[in-house]
């Protein structure tokens, strides 16, 4: 069991900081060489659940004496990795493991690019301001990053972008209707059109997840995906969902009528705006204001005292593995 457990463990650290720089700093060339082994990744790792001489010798292993008389985590892990192994098709038929794997690499090969026509659409986009004037409303700290973003891109004026932070400062805050509304409908519209239109791998990838939920004897993916989780199927999923929509449908009507009465008829991209308005009227509260008492570097710090008096863990920052942005820092724990 050690040994099945620890034989994917240079492949998987070596995937995971592969992963993790393709989706925080990726470039032509890692994008290039992340998608050439992909699919024959993906295709290993579906490989060893379908391995029947594996799958044979852990049950084999399952039946015997020692076996049952494991307690803890050893008989967590066995019970784990035999229900994993099942989910994973190692009790299909021949036919069935070979499309089944099939199926993993070409989702491994599709939902890629939809993570990739996603954060392309989101990159793409961005906005200028030069005249200081439509500026009105954001808060300084606002401004000074918008001001800073454009000049990183050598332009002039305020650069505002769809990442979180400048996209809701945008939103929350900023009083020309027509910028938030244009930031708005690009929001929602990402990957929506050529060249990263995501519209036919979204079709593809519900055919393929809906195909491997029947072939693994599941009704459907969310059935498939949820068996180890606190709902366990999809129909207890969507009765938590519906219960909690009754529950919370009059407050949500009410607070939308003190919105509206307070803002008036409201579009998509008016309403974090006005929200906002409201909660200074009503509560004189502003999350700005705030901000100078929170400053990154103060809150981490606050983060790991509380880490090293609650579990005697110190963490301390290093200044010499090279990193891959100028913006990243390196802890030892």
């Amino acid at each position: 069991m050690h040994a099945l457990e620890m034989s994917t463990e240079r492949l998987d650290y070596a995937m995971t900081v592969v992963r993790h720089l393709e989706s925080v700093e990726t470039s032509p060339e890692l994008r290039a060489v992340f998608n050439a082994v992909q699919p024959a990744v993906s295709a290993f790792y579906s490989s060893i659940p379908l391995n029947e001489q594996l799958w044979n010798a852990l049950k084999a292993f399952s039946e015997t004496e020692e076996a049952k008389h494991l307690t803890g985590v050893r008989n967590r892990l066995l019970t784990k990795t035999l229900d994993s192994f099942r989910r994973h098709g190692a009790q299909l038929d021949p036919y069935g493991k070979k499309r089944l794997a099939a199926i993993d690499v070409e989702l491994t090969r599709i939902t890629t690019k939809f993570g990739e026509n996603t954060l392309d659409s989101t990159n793409a986009w961005d906005l200028v301001i030069e005249d200081q004037a439509q500026l009105a409303g954001l808060p300084p700290s606002a401004v000074a990053a918008a001001r800073e973003s454009a000049a990183q891109k050598g332009r002039e004026g305020w650069r505002f972008t769809l990442q979180a932070p400048s996209y809701i400062a945008l939103l929350t805050y900023l009083d020309d209707r027509g910028i938030r509304e244009k930031a708005y409908r690009a929001f929602q519209s990402r990957a929506a059109e050529p060249p990263f239109e995501n519209r036919d791998l979204v079709r593809r990838i519900l055919e393929l997840r809906a195909e491997k939920a029947h072939l693994l004897g599941y009704a459907n993916f969310a059935d498939l995906v949820l068996e180890e989780r606190m709902a366990h199927t999809g129909a207890h999923a969507l009765a938590f969902l519906r219960d909690l929509e009754q529950k919370s449908v009059a407050g949500f009507d009410r607070e939308n009528q003190e919105l509206r009465a307070f803002g008036g008829e409201l579009a998509a991209w008016d309403v974090a705006y006005f929200a906002e308005k409201q909660r200074q009227a009503l509560y004189d509260f502003d999350e700005e204001a705030l901000r100078p008492y929170f400053p990154a570097d103060r809150v981490v710090a606050g983060m790991f005292d509380i880490v090293e008096r609650l579990y005697g863990i110190r963490v301390v920052q290093r200044t010499g593995p090279p990193v891959w942005h100028p913006d990243v820092k390196v802890y030892e724990v």
